[in-house]
């Protein structure tokens, strides 16, 4: 059986652009050549275009079928069970952008914010979704997990999440109007914000926990990266003024002063 690139492309189902992409990549690289110099596709080649399209359904890359592709020495077995665990990774990682997907696309059918709010807040909110699993895989590397226990309780509850992700959302929204409107971050209504935002969660006060946890400065010194989020300049910094009062005061009254 000798054919050439298009006869070899219509029999196999594919492109002659594709194979000749796959001959420049050095995938698929026919060794025979017709008195035109045109090179020929033979039974050899089809074997390896089948392996080549079995591998591509198993989600191998380019670079990992050549490298399966040009020794015999490897096993089935392994082979399938490697690539199983790498899909079934992808498979997490897949399902964890859908939850994100899912979590803010809830907060569009939400009464008193309007989308143009929400709008605003979309690559704030995927940004905190998105960090979430790595900032607790670092608190539970750092911090006794009897401590975090707590903090983490709700995760699995996708309506206390939901009211969790609903308060946030209100919370920018007031901080935003505050902001706007001159209101000082240390003004009662702004302070009830933050207060109405930390009663929300299924925990006991955040300022408890975080004395509990200790040296949580030190915490996030070393993993700023994953837990600084990035508002408007001009908010963050009305946001971060109130908080500092708000834990100040919080403070102030548990030392009973």
């Amino acid at each position: 059986m000798e054919m050439t690139i298009s006869m070899f492309a219509k029999k196999v189902g594919t492109t002659v652009r594709t194979l000749r992409y796959y001959d420049q990549v050095g995938l698929l690289t026919p060794d025979r050549q017709n008195e035109n110099g045109h090179k020929l596709y033979t039974r050899k080649e089809w074997e390896r275009y089948q392996q080549i399209q079995v591998f591509k359904h198993l989600g191998f890359s380019l670079a990992d079928m050549k490298e399966k592709l040009k020794t015999s020495a490897w096993s089935g077995r392994e082979m399938l069970v490697a690539q199983k665990n790498m899909l079934e990774q992808k498979k997490r990682e897949l399902e964890e952008v859908l939850a994100t997907i899912r979590r803010a696309e809830a907060l569009y059918d939400l009464e008193g914010i309007e989308e143009e709010d929400l709008d605003d807040l979309l690559f704030v909110l995927l940004d905190a979704f998105r960090l979430e699993k790595r900032q607790k895989d670092a608190l539970i590397a750092h911090f006794p997990e009897s401590l975090l226990n707590e903090l983490f309780d709700y995760d699995e509850d996708p309506d206390v999440q939901l009211e969790i992700d609903k308060q946030a959302a209100y919370f920018y929204k007031r901080m935003k109007n505050a902001l706007h409107n001159n209101v000082e971050p240390g003004a009662e209504e702004v302070q009830s914000y933050i207060k109405e935002l930390f009663s929300s969660f299924p925990m006991k006060s955040v300022p408890n926990v975080v004395d509990e946890l200790g040296d949580i400065e030190a915490f996030f010194v070393e993993h700023e990266r994953l837990f600084f989020i990035h508002f408007p300049e001009r908010l963050q910094k009305y946001m971060d003024e109130a908080m500092e009062i708000y834990f100040r005061n919080e403070s102030g009254e548990e030392d009973g002063t």
